[in-house]
């Protein structure tokens, strides 16, 4: 249903609201578009046993000590621009069966093959923009993440291919075969969030995640718990607000038997609201997530409290407060209403490097 929806009412919508605030968006989407600008440059459009050995050197180097190569590698990986890189052991189960679509060396809807060297993966990312964030639907792009994020890991695809190891992106621009959540969650990088993506303790779910698969000897990090998962429980802040009400409210489920729980959105729903509005894009459950705050004394001291303590009274409090002081909209709120050129769907303000009537002339 919601397919069909797409191409009959959403696509014709999105090229229209589209046209008609060409102007107001021009700033945000040649930010966008810069973005994606090396978005073809990724080896792993093709096949792994193709992109994988592809520029590996000749000369393999011996790891003396698993546990001091994965300290190194998480340096190198902070030296690229990732603030977060953690080592997991990659579970099969965990990856997608067929291909979602045509690239990587697949047809839509071909099996994925797991080869045997894949056995360790270097997980990286980066946060969006905290100043872009009350942007969100149209100015709080997830291009710009996925951009950064790809490129961390291009480059430390190549860094571990110069010591003699294959490596393989999985990331926005070169796409790919294993399922992100899990695996983050399982590397410590954080705990599986109610709006279905994993929430880490220094960004909030506002990270974007890449990850190189290799069989480099490495030592897996290992799964945390700081109480984030139990906060969603009852927080559904991100629920009340989703506005194509893709978010659950009930509890975590196993997801689709592979050993896994956790919340799971609809994203038929989801990516029907994404080209809902000008510019293209949603990610209010992020900007709305309380955990989506730039650190500072009293975030950081709201989030330790709120997760350490275990009764939930705090807890509850604290999303109290957060509704309180940053207010709490309907999920009407965030629809465009076409022929307006108003933009106060948004979290909160445009960005002012996005206004576009401030640094361009309208022709």
């Amino acid at each position: 249903m919601e397919d069909l929806r797409y191409f009959l009412e959403v696509m014709p919508f999105y090229k229209r609201i589209n046209m008609e605030a060409s102007f107001d968006i021009a700033l945000a989407s040649a930010y966008v578009n810069a973005h994606m600008y090396s978005q073809g440059l990724h080896v792993s459009r093709v096949a792994a046993k193709d992109s994988d050995f592809q520029g590996v050197s000749e000369k393999r180097y011996e790891i003396k000590d698993p546990k001091e190569m994965s300290r190194l590698i998480k340096k190198i990986g902070a030296l690229f621009g990732s603030p977060l890189v953690r080592i997991v052991k990659l579970n099969p189960e965990w990856s997608y069966e067929h291909a979602p679509g045509d690239g990587r060396g697949y047809k839509y809807g071909e099996p994925v093959d797991i080869p045997e060297h894949w056995q360790y993966g270097i997980i990286m990312g980066i946060p969006l923009s905290w100043e872009t964030r009350e942007g969100a639907p149209s100015f709080f792009h997830t291009f710009e993440g996925y951009g950064n994020a790809s490129m961390h890991c291009a480059r430390m695809a190549e860094f571990v291919k110069k010591l003699g190891y294959p490596a393989r992106e999985n990331s926005p621009h070169a796409r790919y075969e294993y399922i992100m959540p899990p695996h983050m969650v399982a590397a410590g990088i954080g705990e599986q969030g109610r709006l279905g993506v994993v929430v880490t303790p220094e960004f909030g779910p506002n990270f974007r995640p890449s990850m190189v698969v290799t069989n480099m000897p490495l030592e897996p990090d290992k799964p945390i718990d700081v109480g984030i998962r139990k906060f969603c429980m009852n927080c559904k802040i991100c629920a009340d607000q989703c506005p194509s009400g893709s978010i659950s409210f009930d509890g975590p489920k196993e997801i689709n038997g592979r050993g896994y729980d956790g919340w799971q959105i609809n994203a038929s729903t989801c990516h029907n609201f994404w080209m809902s509005v000008p510019n293209g894009g949603c990610r209010v459950c992020l900007a709305v997530c309380p955990f989506s705050k730039e650190s500072n004394w009293l975030h950081t001291t709201a989030r330790d409290i709120a997760v350490r303590e275990r009764t939930g009274i705090t807890a509850s409090t604290l999303t109290w407060m957060e509704k309180a002081f940053y207010g709490v909209n309907t999920p009407e709120h965030y629809h465009y209403k076409e022929g307006t050129r108003q933009f106060d769907y948004l979290v909160g303000e445009k960005p002012w490097f996005f206004e576009s009537k401030d640094f361009l002339k309208e022709n």
